[in-house]
Order: structure tokens, then C-alpha cells, then sequence
């Protein structure tokens, strides 16, 4: 289990790298950079798959495939399109809608008292029994 751990803090730290860069960013990313960006969102999913297999090779199932790390892929991938045919790339950090433009004012409140590993399932499961119990009241 040891051989695992390189990979991924690689993976992590990839990934984070990526993060700094799309919220250290313009709207407009040269393409450059851009390049630099999607390769690091390339090498978080490599190592997010190759610590998924080695993990299901264990028989363990710690690494679930969500279709969001198909998204990050296209992502990627996009850049890398963009940046063949122009000097600069959309930063997809302007399309990112952060958990307090999701929620505001009473739901807010209610995402706050849970845990964060599930915090958008239980304010929607929240906000719904809040919306039901409106309705029933008038």
C-alpha cells in the first residue's frame, strides 16, 4: 500500500497547482499557460484512475469514478484546443459558481451546520423538507 502514496500526493499536488492557476487568472489565459494548466488537470486524472485501479486491484473501492472527473478530462482537453488555435484560452475558472452563489441567505445557514464531505446533498435534502414544510403550512 506504501507504492501508492507517491502517486497520490502527485495527484494532489497537480491539482492544486491547477486550482492556484485558475483563480490566479484572468478570464483570458495565455495559451502558454493555459497548456501548462490543462497538463496539470491531465496528470491529477492519470493518477486519480491509476489509484482507482491499483485500489480495485486491492479489493478496496476508496477511488469511486464520478462523472465529474470526466468533466475535468474535457476540460483539459478544451484548453488544448483552444491554445492550438489561439494565443489565449478561456479560464474555466468563469464558469465556476461557488457554493455561496449557490445557496444564500436561509439555506446558507442551513449548509453550515453539516459536514462539508456532504454539504451540497444535505442543503438540497434540507432546503427541500424547508420548501415542504412551507407548502403544508398554507
Amino acid at each position: 500500500m506504501w507504492f501508492i502514496l507517491p502517486c497520490k500526493a502527485a495527484g494532489t499536488e497537480r491539482v492544486n497547482f491547477f486550482m492556484r492557476e485558475v483563480y490566479g487568472n484572468d478570464a483570458l489565459v495565455p495559451s502558454e499557460t493555459g497548456c501548462v494548466m490543462a497538463t496539470a488537470l491531465q496528470d491529477f486524472v492519470r493518477a486519480y484512475m491509476f489509484e482507482a485501479h491499483t485500489a480495485y486491484g486491492l479489493g478496496l473501492s476508496h477511488f469511486p469514478l464520478h462523472p465529474k472527473l470526466h468533466a475535468l478530462h474535457h476540460i483539459a482537453h478544451e484548453i488544448f484546443r483552444e491554445a492550438e488555435i489561439s494565443d489565449y484560452v478561456l479560464n474555466p475558472g468563469v464558469f465556476a459558481c461557488p457554493m455561496d452563489e449557490d445557496f444564500i441567505g436561509r439555506t446558507a445557514t442551513i449548509s453550515r451546520c453539516i459536514s462539508p464531505r456532504i454539504i451540497s446533498k444535505r442543503t438540497l435534502e434540507r432546503y427541500l423538507c424547508h420548501i415542504q414544510l412551507a407548502w403544508a403550512r398554507s
